[in-house]
């Protein structure tokens, strides 16, 4: 029996939420062997089981995508039997991965091909950010270009955006680095309240959206192409102020800001990010036990902590 297996990312952030440049979105993440959901697929006509506990809302968007595939390619389609699962709406993009990853895998085992734009509309994800979409296919670190502002009725989460296509993508080695990523709240926001978030608070400040842009281009980008740890923390904890990322740490709940300030207080050379709309935060590093090693010394502990490959 082959399992499939759908990856896990950390998003480092939106870049773009102003409509500069007549463009809108975009981002940067990497992708993570770890957590993951894993998956099989079974005979035709046995539908969608489940092996391991699997939240309600997750149930609902994977029966709606298989729906839709049933509708698109007008057979029955093989089953998919849940194995592993992780939590959704913590900021690992795990809903899109799985969503991805089962489309991708019907379409194979059919022997049908799959176009950019099928995959976006049948998984319903990939209309803000493309970082989780083009995660379970590409590898290491991602930069999402966004898309023409006029592809877009407006400011609004992933989960609520209508794709018309892939975002394009630039992607480039990281195995030399893992990701340190822990929380210490159950649960991000999601649905409305995300919703509601970009309401607020979009459109961004032209200024920072220029400054986010110019700092992956001219400082993030060269710091994974020559592995310079440090100009890489020091880009990624610069983003961690500006743009849609400053207003997501302020909705963080109280446990979280606690661990931002206690890492705060230490004067690292270690960024601390928050990834997508939390509570997931993060550490890309060449050294992950001296990470864990601050992590350790905090009086406070985690609810989750996983040291991941970049991959």
């Amino acid at each position: 029996m082959k399992v499939y297996k759908a990856k896990s990312r950390v998003h480092c952030g939106l870049l773009n939420e102003s409509g500069l440049f007549d463009r809108v979105d975009g981002g940067i993440g990497f992708t993570l062997d770890d957590p993951s959901f894993e998956f099989s697929l079974t005979k035709p006509g046995t539908g969608i089981e489940f092996s391991c506990h699997v939240s309600k809302d997750l149930i609902k968007s994977i029966e709606a995508c298989f729906n839709s595939m049933e509708h698109e390619i007008g057979r029955a389609l093989p089953g998919i039997n849940v194995i592993k699962s992780i939590p959704i709406h913590i900021g690992l993009g795990s809903k899109t991965a799985i969503l991805g990853t089962i489309v991708r895998s019907v379409f194979e085992r059919l022997n049908k091909p799959l176009s950019d734009q099928q995959l976006c509309e049948l998984s319903g994800r990939g209309g803000t950010s493309g970082i989780g979409i083009n995660s379970f296919q590409s590898e290491g670190f991602l930069w999402d270009m966004g898309k023409p502002l006029r592809e877009k009725s407006g400011f609004s989460p992933s989960s609520l955006s209508v794709p018309k296509r892939l975002n394009s993508c630039v992607t480039l080695s990281a195995n030399w680095l893992k990701c340190v990523h822990l929380r210490f709240d159950e649960i991000g926001i999601s649905g409305k309240d995300e919703s509601d978030f970009f309401q607020k608070n979009c459109p961004i400040p032209e200024q920072e959206a220029m400054t986010s842009l110019a700092l992956v281009s001219g400082s993030l980008v060269p710091s994974i192409l020559e592995r310079d740890e440090i100009l890489l923390n020091y880009s990624l904890g610069q983003l961690q102020n500006l743009g849609l990322k400053k207003r997501e740490w302020e909705i963080q709940g109280n446990n979280t800001k606690l661990f931002r300030s206690y890492w705060k207080s230490l004067n690292s050379d270690f960024a601390l990010c928050l990834s997508s709309v939390g509570p997931t935060v993060f550490v890309i590093t060449s050294k992950p036990d001296v990470v864990l090693s601050m992590v350790g010394d905090y009086e406070g502990s985690p609810v989750h902590i996983c040291v991941s490959d970049i991959v």
